[in-house]
């Protein structure tokens, strides 16, 4: 007799629901960031949906499963939704932001069959209201996960952000780990390339995107090398990459091959411009000199640049955060727009979680009201780039 196949739903919120409370630059910046970038191959959905991490590895954990994404708009459709449908494992991701939606939703089930997992975001290590159902696992770790329901955790690799549907930019993964070890990041100082076959196990669980993200945390560590195993990929509609400053310019004699493998968009982990906050985050950088030249590098080949920033980091002052918004504005002829993010320390027991409207709630903030006008001047700074 022929195995039943099993079948799997992970539950993402729209912003719609999600944004109704979030700042009003960080939704404008995101609407006009898409609306910009979508001749270079981004693909906007309706719901700004973002998909956790650790929804890759589920997707290749359960790799020939039957799997549906879920966009939960309203919060009694989806309770019909899941009543109604008899998936083997439905998957949410618990943030701040998502953790009373998920609440509601818990509340109103009725499936008896269906097990229903949890898993906790970054700084999210947090009661679920309803969560006492038998049918209700709450976990940490893929690990948990897998060990409890006697899941085989053989192949298993990142791969692109689910695998249910075509409108989304596909992730894939050519190194793991990282040669430096910033603080803030989980790499331990290791670093190696993805072998063969593992790339081609991509490959088969990949859909074909306008921009393919490759997710290596600091791409062409590996060099010539690590670039040419994009070979292995569809890459006629073109990359993001994203790396550190110091990587290119540690490889800047092969930067002129980046266009050749349709490499569009370059992000540079950039965090901020103040030296002692580079220092206390243990994050490697190069002089404005060499940025300057780098970027302009980048530019000349046809490639955009995007620089990656951080709301939130520890020791942040008034004068770190002018010393940024200063070099940003010298810069602004040079990058295509802004990453914003919120500072998360993966190795600390006090994780943050990447919502602003809880960032500012953090002890180690000692200065919050500096950081809220840096917040909406990098923001602002942000919607200027892309209404050039």
């Amino acid at each position: 007799m022929k195995d039943k196949e099993i079948s799997i739903a992970f539950v993402e919120f729209s912003n719609k629901l999600v944004d109704k409370e979030r700042d009003v630059l960080d939704i404008l910046n995101r609407e006009h960031f898409y609306k910009k970038s979508a001749d270079i191959g981004y693909i906007k959905t309706d719901d700004f949906t973002e998909f956790p991490q650790w929804t890759n590895y589920i997707a290749s954990l359960f790799n020939k499963a039957r799997k549906e994404l879920i966009i939960c708009r309203d919060i009694k459709d989806t309770i019909s939704q899941l009543n109604d449908v008899t998936y083997d494992y439905v998957f949410f991701s618990a943030i701040e932001s998502t953790r009373e939606l998920i609440s509601n939703i818990i509340k109103g089930l009725n499936n008896d069959y269906t097990k229903f997992i949890i898993g906790n975001g970054i700084g999210s290590h947090m009661r679920i209201r309803n969560s006492s159902k038998k049918n209700i696992f709450i976990y940490d770790t893929i690990n948990e996960f897998a060990n409890t329901h006697t899941i085989s955790m053989t192949k298993l690799f990142p791969c692109s952000y689910t695998v249910m549907e075509e409108n989304y930019n596909p992730r894939i993964y050519t190194t793991r780990g990282c040669k430096f070890n910033c603080k803030f990041c989980e790499n331990d100082g290791k670093f190696y390339s993805m072998s063969i076959s593992e790339l081609r196990d991509q490959i088969s669980i990949t859909y074909p995107g306008n921009l393919i993200y490759v997710g290596n945390k600091t791409f062409l560590q590996g060099g010539k090398d690590e670039l040419k195993s994009l070979r292995i990929f569809d890459n006629t509609k073109g990359f993001i990459v994203q790396t550190n400053p110091l990587t290119l310019l540690q490889n800047i004699d092969i930067l002129h091959l980046l266009s050749s493998y349709n490499i569009k968009v370059v992000e540079l982990g950039i965090e901020s411009f103040d030296e002692d906050t580079l220092l206390s985050l243990g994050k490697p950088h190069v002089s404005i000199d060499d940025l300057t030249i780098i970027v302009r590098m980048l530019n000349s080949f046809g490639i955009k640049v995007i620089f990656n920033i951080m709301l939130g980091i520890p020791g942040d002052t008034n004068i770190g955060y002018r010393t940024t918004m200063a070099y940003l504005y010298g810069f602004r002829d040079l990058i295509f727009a802004l990453n914003i993010t919120n500072y998360s320390d993966y190795s600390s027991s006090n994780k943050v979680d990447r919502d602003e409207r809880y960032l500012f709630n953090k002890s180690w903030i000692t200065d919050k009201a500096a950081l809220s006008v840096f917040q909406q001047d990098i923001y602002k700074f942000n919607y200027e780039l892309l209404n050039r």
